[in-house]
Formats: structure tokens, sequence, C-alpha cells
């Protein structure tokens, strides 16, 4: 696990937990106006505490920033931007600081003021951050670390937010603040921390945002794997960057594979909730290839989902690349793990039911 900050001792804390998630059918569509369904990952979690402290304080591992006051952090940050290994945790703080105090309390932006009154605890704090989740494999620790640090200063700030809205405020954050081209399936599912179906073709505005359909899904008893190859580790931006700037350009191609990818996200809804096995197979398996078709399947992630299907699993791209989500065949969970551990590669179980 990787620290990050010295404690403070004594006053009141605050403590948001996000975990990992995969992708098991539907993915990349969820960035591209379509539909998956994903999981959550309890073994790899995103860690944040807040703590009182004389001054607004994140300290990353080559650099110490701290500022007076929440204010002093946000008119920072809007004249030069979010900078440094902290400003996942800066963005989030702002956002939602800024969401809290305008949207929320019909305060203007720029107000000093910045309705302030409508908030708990606002008094200085150290934001003090850990995180297990592998960096840059696809398995959504960017957003994970967004939503624990959103949902510690929800606490601190007394804000009751729901999931819809906590996942909305997390893509924002990355979109608006950070200038990253992310999509809904990684957010919609750490906010809910459960299994969640969303689509993005129909959304719905509140409190400013467009929000799409997401839906807690109830699997029946069933043991996946993730596993994923440090190695393979790159940007989310790469590829849906890449993706978004094919759709916008009008690529023919684009709107008939989100298509086939929503139907296999449908399908692979429908056999986690009956349990269904070989069907689950069948759906993860077709968005594998329909990412491939796509060009949305990197070399070490093919290799990856090749060690799968030589115990007769099937497997899928988790994310943006670098691991995979394996849904184990006839021999079990026990045979699709052995081949991951003989090749050296790294993994985790998710049990459901």
């Amino acid at each position: 696990m990787v620290e990050c900050c010295a404690a403070v001792a004594g006053g009141s804390s605050n403590i948001g937990v996000a975990v990992a998630r995969a992708g098991l059918a539907g993915n990349p569509s969820d960035a591209l106006g379509g539909a998956a369904i994903a999981i959550p990952i309890p073994a790899l979690a995103a860690r944040v505490e807040l703590r009182d402290a004389e001054r607004v304080r994140v300290v990353g591992p080559r650099q110490e920033q701290t500022w007076s006051s929440m204010y002093d952090l946000d008119t920072e940050v809007s004249r030069h931007g979010h900078e440094g290994a902290d400003r996942l945790v800066t963005a989030a703080l702002v956002m939602l600081w800024r969401w809290a105090t305008t949207t929320r309390s019909g305060r203007p932006p720029g107000d000093a003021g910045l309705g302030t009154a409508a908030l708990g605890n606002t008094t200085p704090f150290e934001a003090v951050w850990s995180t297990d989740i592998p960096r840059s494999v696809g398995l959504a620790g960017s957003s994970a670390l967004i939503v624990a640090t959103m949902r510690a200063a929800a606490e601190r700030w007394e804000l009751d937010i729901d999931p819809p809205m906590l996942a909305g405020l997390t893509l924002e954050t990355e979109r608006t603040e950070l200038g990253l081209p992310a999509g809904w399936m990684d957010r919609a599912v750490q906010a809910h921390n459960a299994p969640t179906w969303m689509d993005a073709r129909t959304t719905t505005q509140v409190d400013g945002l467009d929000l799409p359909i997401m839906e807690v899904v109830t699997p029946a008893p069933i043991e996946l794997a993730i596993a994923w190859d440090p190695v393979g580790a790159a940007p989310s931006r790469r590829l849906h960057g890449g993706l978004q700037a094919r759709l916008k350009a009008g690529d023919p191609a684009m709107p008939a594979a989100i298509g086939r990818l929503v139907e296999q996200a449908e399908l692979a809804t429908a056999a986690l909730i009956g349990g269904d096995g070989p069907a689950l197979r069948a759906a993860v398996s077709a968005s594998c290839e329909l990412r491939r078709e796509l060009g949305a399947l990197d070399e070490r992630t093919s290799a990856l989902v090749e060690h799968a299907r030589r115990s007769g699993s099937a497997a899928t791209s988790a994310g943006s690349g670098g691991a995979v989500s394996v849904v184990p065949g006839p021999a079990g969970l026990q045979a699709a793990l052995d081949v991951f551990a003989e090749a050296g590669l790294p993994t985790a179980t998710v049990r459901f039911g």
C-alpha cells in the first residue's frame, strides 16, 4: 500500500473508502453514449482520511502544499490548475466544495462567502491518502481516489449525496478539473459500491449534472477473477481519447460497435442475475472480441485474455487496458487462478452470493 502523508495527532477525522472496479461487458461504450455492466473489487481500495489541522494540507511523495482555507485552495487552482501527485485529491476537494457552496447554497461562483453556513465542519484539515489499486492498468484507481476523497469531505461538511450524484461529481471532476476523457462505468460502480448497470443513452439533469441510468444489480452466487499485468500500465486517456475522437469525427464503425457492445452488456447482466455461467462467459467473450474489432484491446491485455482461455475461462479488458475480468470455465476458479500464477501475474477474486 502506498502511504503519503504524516499523521496529525488529536482532533476529529473523517474517512472515505472506494474500491477498484472491473468491467464485465459493454465497456468502453459507457464513455461513448452506450451502456455497460461492471463489478466492484473489494480486495483493492483507496482510502482518504481528513484530520483536523491548522491549514488545509495535502502531502505528496515529492512535495507539500498548504492553504489557509478551502477558499484559498479553490482560488489557486482556478488560476494555475491542479499539479503533482496529489491532483486527484485537490481536484475532488475543490469540485465538491464548489458544488456544495454554489449549486447547493445558491451563492454565485466567486463569492468569498461561498455559502459555508450550510456546511458542517469547515475548519482546515490534513488529507491523508493511500491506495493499493494497481496504477494505470484499467481498474479505476484514479476515480477511486476521487470518490474516497469526496466521501470523506461530504462526511466532514455534512453533505447528503446519493450515489448517482457522487458518480456525476466524480466524472465532472475528471473531465472539467483534470481534462480527462473519462466514462461513466467506473464512477457508477464505485459510488454504489455494488455491481451496477449504467446506461448513458438516456440522461436526466440533476443539480446541474446530466446523470445516466444507474441500476444496482444483485448477482446470483458466482466466483470471478481479476488479473493484471503491471507492465501493461498506460493512462486511460490513450484509449478513451482516441475512441471519442473517432466517434466525434463520424467514423461509421463506431455507432454499430457501440450498439453491439450494449447488447452484450444486456446479456451479461441477465446472466449475472440468473447465475448462468455459460451465458456470462459467452457475453464476456463477445464483448472482448468487439473491443478487439474497435482497436480497444492492446497486446498485453490480449495476452491476459489468452491466459484465461487456457483454463477454459472467458475474459475481457476490465477497463482501459492492462487488466482483465475473468469468468471461470467448467474447471472452476482455481484453474483460472493457477494459469495466471504460473505466468507470475497478480490476481484478485470476487465472490457474490
